[in-house]
């Protein structure tokens, strides 16, 4: 199976093997790091263009060889990680 290639280049890895093994969870939030992050730095204001964010990390993820539910938890898992790091806005 052939990464997806995004837009930019980014690739995204397939999984190393068809249906459950361990890691897999890990192994699809590593393939969707580096665009997600690329996305992220890219948006205006990243929570306010999440949607698009998570809609191309899907359909990139799903041209990769990601099932949904592997995507949905995966994407939930970094937004959670990057809303830690994004320091509060100061009023």
């Amino acid at each position: 199976m052939m990464a997806a290639l995004g837009r930019g280049d980014r690739m995204i890895r397939p999984p190393r093997a068809d249906g459950p093994y361990r890691d897999r969870d890990l192994d699809c939030q590593e393939a969707l790091e580096a665009l997600f992050l690329d996305q992220v730095r890219k948006a205006e204001t990243a929570f306010r263009d999440l949607m698009p964010i998570r809609s191309r990390l899907m359909s990139e993820g799903l041209s990769a060889g990601w099932d949904q539910q592997d995507l949905e938890s995966a994407i939930d898992e970094l937004v959670r990680c990057y809303a830690m790091k994004v320091p509060p806005v100061k009023r």
